[in-house]
């Protein structure tokens, strides 16, 4: 049987399409400070690519807004996290190729608890609260299929991960060259095969609101938080190989908060903007800033 040599130059390019605003201390992450009541769970076979029941995407995501509509949080003097949560998941269920595992509310052990003051910005009061975590899975499937034929000895490249237009590390292109796909040099591969890229990731959702009077107004969800990226390779004829795919694991990447992303203030202003004009509450997810390209 014919086979053909292929060459990839792979870049995992995961950059933020907004950097992220700075300027007073960071907020403490103290778990202790909540009780974290699950609303949805449920895993998914490793790899990330079929779930182990039969929800569809959709199906998750309404599971986990009925989860906390059944919590009773107004009922409780904790609207503000209901609300919070319920635009996160809308903005979920907006995206495209997300597959959402496990969704935490995070409710304050001390229920009298009063939102944490954050800043001043254009005459507004902005306060500040942890609501939720979860973990979610972000695909890009069948993100590379190869028609055409370059010589493999051409793969002097690194693979190299960009955050915020910075790299964050780069991994040996003998990483990929190493799987059985490639063999040593002078190895062949079907032009056929193609790849996958995930990224399981752990956002937490910090809310932002307005002080009305003795009521607050949410303003803007921005979740913070690692994302694992990985790749899964598979084989156009996978009866030649072990497996009929290959999964290669890269290092975390942090998305900081808002108090450490350097742009706080830039941010705040905007919140002021989204508010005075009376725009639909937005939310910022880590999913929706994914991004993979291929460069040479």
């Amino acid at each position: 049987m014919t086979k053909k040599f292929v060459s990839m130059f792979l870049a995992l390019a995961m950059c933020l399409a907004l950097a992220a605003p700075a300027f007073a201390t960071t907020p403490p992450d103290d778990e202790s400070e909540y009780d974290e009541i699950v609303v949805f769970s449920d895993t998914v076979q490793a790899g990330g690519i079929q779930p182990l029941n039969d929800l569809t995407d959709e199906e998750r995501i309404q599971q986990a807004r009925e989860g906390v509509l059944a919590l009773g949080l107004e009922e409780m003097g904790l609207g503000y996290i209901e609300e919070a949560c319920l635009s996160e998941l809308d903005t979920y269920a907006n995206e495209e190729n997300i597959i959402l595992e496990e969704y935490i509310v995070l409710i304050p052990k001390a229920r009298a608890a009063s939102l944490t003051y954050y800043a001043k910005c254009r005459g507004y009061d902005f306060y500040r609260a942890d609501t939720s975590k979860s973990t979610v899975i972000h695909r890009q499937e069948k993100f590379a299929q190869y028609p055409g034929l370059i010589d493999l000895s051409m793969a002097t490249a690194n693979i190299a991960m960009c955050f915020v237009s910075e790299p964050v590390f780069t991994i040996s292109w003998a990483l990929l060259t190493s799987l059985s796909s490639f063999g040593p040099t002078g190895g062949r591969v079907y032009s056929g095969d193609f790849m996958d890229c995930f990224a399981r990731i752990y956002p937490k959702n910090e809310a932002f609101y307005i002080k009305e009077g003795s009521t607050y107004a949410l303003v803007y969800n921005r979740e913070y938080g690692s994302a694992d990226p990985y790749t899964v390779y598979h084989y156009i004829q996978p009866e030649d190989k072990a497996h009929p795919t290959e999964t290669v694991t890269y290092d975390p990447v942090d998305f900081p908060n808002l108090s450490d992303s350097g742009r706080r203030d830039v941010y705040l202003s905007m919140m002021v903007g989204f508010y005075e004009e009376q725009e639909p509450v937005m939310t910022w997810t880590i999913a929706s800033h994914l991004n993979y390209e291929w460069i040479k």
